[in-house]
């Protein structure tokens, strides 16, 4: 009587470790079965194939029981059958031929590797414990992250996101997402922050002040207009290259620290406001560290406020510019109703201030540097960049 209870409880048992997996793709299921590619021991790192029985197929208790697969270039197309490996915490399908992946029976997966394919879509909605993630290289137009508040290195470039949404990745340390259509990048709730890629875009504002960990930032090649770190007591390498930036900001009271400031090619960045001017001036642009780079046209400065009201050089035109002595001031549209003018100084203090429009300015008594003349119109605020000789 005991043996046959025995045989009533373990037969569902026996019959449920026999199931099979079903596998379509024939690249996944080949090295499923023949690769080393199976974490079996929860060491890390490959220690063998998945078919432990060796009879060619993937049993459900053989796929329960890997914790990592390494699966990188092997023409795999789809990975129907994953869903068994319930107990993955790492998982690599670089170099593959995948257009959509499903991990939403994955949900104890800390690694994600993925780069390299053609996904269009990817669900990690239940994977609560992911920490790194590389989608790099792909064909993605969104991607949902908002359920992965473990986040640390989330890294999403080259695709075709045109936005992200980073808000509930609290942990964040690490986002690249360079070479994409992004309009607008978010990321003051990621206080963690300590390095953002996000050059090759076309992103017109970006605000790190809220990322005191930030030490290194790549911006290039954007269309950015407004770019602010003054709150990021830790950065250290900046890099704003090939931007289209009239605002920079990197007063961030660490500026001593910076590993590198790299912010040339920005044709209409005229003030980079900084902690200290006569250490940013004495930074040089060499093979050396710190590595402090900036256009000639652009000035540091303490208070850069003023550089970016409604900027607009139509409206008027000053010249000489630089200026020796007297300035000459144009309305090129004849048509503007002048409230006030001022001059003020890289502090930010009024050298001159006038509620009246006047065609010619003596400078003559100003020192050499650089200044912003402010011109009030009844259609707004104007400033230009002026340089005394």
């Amino acid at each position: 009587m005991r043996i046959l209870l025995l045989l009533i409880f373990t037969l569902p048992v026996t019959t449920l470790n026999a199931q099979t997996v079903t596998i379509p793709d024939a690249n996944f299921l080949d090295v499923l079965v023949n690769g080393f590619v199976a974490d079996l021991d929860g060491f890390g790192g490959p220690d063998g194939d998945v078919d432990t029985n060796g009879d060619g197929l993937i049993q459900v208790a053989e796929a329960e029981a890997v914790f990592g697969l390494w699966l990188d270039n092997y023409d795999i197309s789809s990975v129907q059958g994953i869903e068994s490996f319930v107990n993955l915490d790492f998982l690599s399908l670089e170099g593959n031929n995948l257009t959509e992946l499903d991990l939403s029976s994955n949900t104890l997966l800390v690694e994600l590797e993925c780069s390299s394919n053609e996904l269009t879509t990817v669900n990690i909605s239940q994977c609560p414990n992911l920490t790194l993630l590389n989608v790099n290289y792909n064909q993605l137009s969104q991607i949902d992250v908002s359920n992965n508040a473990n986040l640390i290195i989330f890294n999403v470039t080259f695709n075709n996101l045109t936005s992200i949404d980073v808000s509930q990745n609290l942990l964040l340390e690490s986002l690249g997402c360079f070479y994409n259509q992004l309009s607008g990048l978010i990321v003051s709730n990621n206080t963690a922050l300590k390095r953002l890629s996000c050059q090759f875009n076309q992103i017109q504002e970006l605000d790190v002040s809220n990322n005191p960990e930030l030490i290194r930032l790549l911006c290039f090649n954007n269309l950015i207009s407004s770019l602010d770190v003054s709150s990021n007591s830790q950065l250290k390498e900046l890099d704003g290259q090939n931007n289209q930036l009239n605002y920079l900001n990197i007063n961030n009271g660490n500026n001593t620290q910076f590993l590198r400031m790299y912010a040339t090619s920005n044709p209409d960045l005229s003030c980079i406001q900084v902690d200290d001017v006569t250490y940013s001036n004495n930074q040089v642009c060499e093979n050396l560290t710190p590595l402090w780079c900036k256009d000639d046209t652009a000035e540091y400065s303490e208070n850069c406020g003023l550089s970016v009201s409604n900027f607009s050089k139509n409206r008027f035109k000053l010249y000489p510019n630089p200026v020796e002595d007297i300035l000459f001031i144009e309305d090129t549209s004849s048509n503007n109703n002048v409230l006030s003018f001022a001059i003020y100084n890289q502090l930010g203090s009024v050298v001159y201030i006038t509620n009246s429009f006047s065609t010619s300015l003596d400078l003559s008594n100003l020192t050499s540097g650089l200044y912003f003349c402010e011109i009030r119109t009844d259609k707004g605020k104007n400033i230009y960049k002026i340089l005394k000789k």
